[in-house]
């Protein structure tokens, strides 16, 4: 990440590493060619909560309880195990409401939308 903080940086497995214009964190593109991209926020605990320094106008994004990640579990995801949420289910639904892994949809279904409508 330190690399990342003065430019783009790819790493040995092709990923690209980057300092975020629209604020205080770190997005991981795919490739250089492919920017499927997931956004690396610095949260911290403070008084039991995570919380952190930029907020953008999100739905998902929101201080939650840190009890979410005291422990972290293994979960299948996407052809590997990946760490999660102990409770993945109440803070996905925290972060983006009830019925989300029924029924997902894009963060703005607005501008775009798994149903079709937006």
């Amino acid at each position: 990440l330190r690399g990342a903080e003065a430019g783009s940086v790819v790493d040995e497995r092709g990923f690209v590493w980057e300092k975020a214009v629209e604020g205080d964190f770190f997005r991981v593109q795919y490739s250089e060619s492919n920017h499927l991209h997931v956004d690396l926020w610095p949260f911290y605990p403070r008084n039991g909560v995570m919380t952190k320094d930029t907020w953008l106008d999100h739905r998902q994004d929101v201080e939650f309880p840190e009890h979410f990640l005291q422990p972290l579990v293994p979960l299948p995801f996407a052809g590997f195990v990946a760490q999660a949420p102990n409770n993945y289910r109440r803070f996905l639904e925290l972060k983006f409401g009830p019925g989300v892994i029924e029924n997902p949809e894009y963060p703005n279904p607005a501008l775009l939308s798994l149903a079709g409508s937006g």
